[in-house]
């Protein structure tokens, strides 16, 4: 039986405490719980489909334009988002077509991932994933989200009755999400 904690959901069965991924970050949990493989969305200015190509321990595979290319960014880099907006505030998303970054932009930061223009993309994966708002009048700006990136356990277990009950995966994901927000 899963282990009982303000803030744990108890299925019996499910062990809780333990995770595939054990050195998830806030971000890694947030994304894999928000959102899926094949998932479409949208460039924040010009409203252009991009995929969510693959999550896996590695990062996230983001498939990009009509061709879909794919781009790796990895956990490392887009867990360091965070500390990079609380240090800056809102900041402009600043793509750029060059290697080098846009100063003072998230492109700035992501350059030094990865040198391809992702500035855009990534700004709206981590907001799907509740880690940033976008503000979408050009010249678009980003910030970290208000709010918590992940529901909390008991909104969860609250949308139980009209919802499928969660698999073991997005048990351990919620119960990662109290444990790191100080729930347990």
């Amino acid at each position: 039986m899963a282990a009982s904690g303000e803030g744990l959901i108890d299925i019996p069965g499910v062990t809780a405490g333990r995770s595939a991924e054990p050195d998830m970050g806030p971000v890694q949990l947030a994304v894999r719980f928000h959102l899926r493989q094949g998932q479409v969305l949208r460039t924040p200015t010009q409203q252009k489909p991009f995929k969510v190509g693959r999550i896996d321990g590695d990062g996230v595979v983001l498939l990009l334009g009509a061709g879909e290319w794919p781009v790796t960014l990895g956990w490392d880099c887009l867990e360091g988002v965070v500390p990079f907006l609380q240090a800056r505030g809102t900041i402009p998303i600043g793509g750029r077509h060059e290697v080098a970054g846009n100063p003072g932009t998230l492109d700035e930061y992501l350059k030094g991932c990865v040198k391809r223009t992702t500035a855009g993309w990534v700004a709206v994966l981590l907001e799907e994933a509740g880690i940033v708002a976008v503000v979408r009048e050009r010249p678009a700006r980003v910030r970290l989200a208000a709010g918590p990136a992940a529901p909390s356990s008991a909104t969860a277990a609250s949308t139980a009755a009209t919802e499928s009950p969660p698999t073991p995966e997005e048990l351990e994901l919620l119960n990662e999400v109290a444990r790191f927000e100080g729930r347990e």
